[in-house]
Protein backbone atom coordinates (compact mmCIF):
# COMPACT_ATOMS: atom_id res chain seq x y z
CA UNK A 1 0.00 0.00 0.00
CA UNK A 2 2.79 2.61 0.77
CA UNK A 3 4.56 1.39 -2.45
CA UNK A 4 1.61 2.39 -4.19
CA UNK A 5 1.05 5.63 -2.42
CA UNK A 6 4.56 6.85 -2.93
CA UNK A 7 4.60 5.29 -6.79
CA UNK A 8 1.08 7.33 -7.36
CA UNK A 9 2.66 10.70 -5.97
CA UNK A 10 5.80 10.29 -7.98
CA UNK A 11 4.00 9.93 -10.60
CA UNK A 12 1.41 13.21 -10.27
CA UNK A 13 4.84 14.82 -9.34
CA UNK A 14 6.12 14.19 -12.79
CA UNK A 15 2.94 14.64 -14.56
CA UNK A 16 2.89 18.32 -12.76
CA UNK A 17 7.19 19.00 -13.92
CA UNK A 18 6.56 17.95 -17.19
CA UNK A 19 2.98 20.17 -18.02
CA UNK A 20 4.63 22.79 -16.28
CA UNK A 21 7.82 22.51 -18.64
CA UNK A 22 5.82 22.08 -21.54
CA UNK A 23 3.88 25.28 -20.92
CA UNK A 24 7.22 27.18 -20.12
CA UNK A 25 8.85 25.71 -23.23
CA UNK A 26 5.88 26.43 -25.31
CA UNK A 27 5.86 30.05 -23.93
CA UNK A 28 9.83 30.50 -24.56
CA UNK A 29 9.01 29.50 -27.56
CA UNK A 30 6.13 32.00 -28.82
CA UNK A 31 8.94 34.28 -27.08
CA UNK A 32 11.17 33.76 -29.22
CA UNK A 33 9.43 33.32 -32.63
CA UNK A 34 7.87 36.59 -31.92
CA UNK A 35 11.21 38.49 -31.61
CA UNK A 36 12.43 37.01 -34.60
CA UNK A 37 9.62 37.75 -36.77
CA UNK A 38 10.54 41.68 -35.40
CA UNK A 39 14.02 41.30 -35.80
CA UNK A 40 13.19 40.03 -39.40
Amino acid sequence: MDKGQRYLRWLSYTAIIAIFGAVMLATLGKAVWVVLENVN
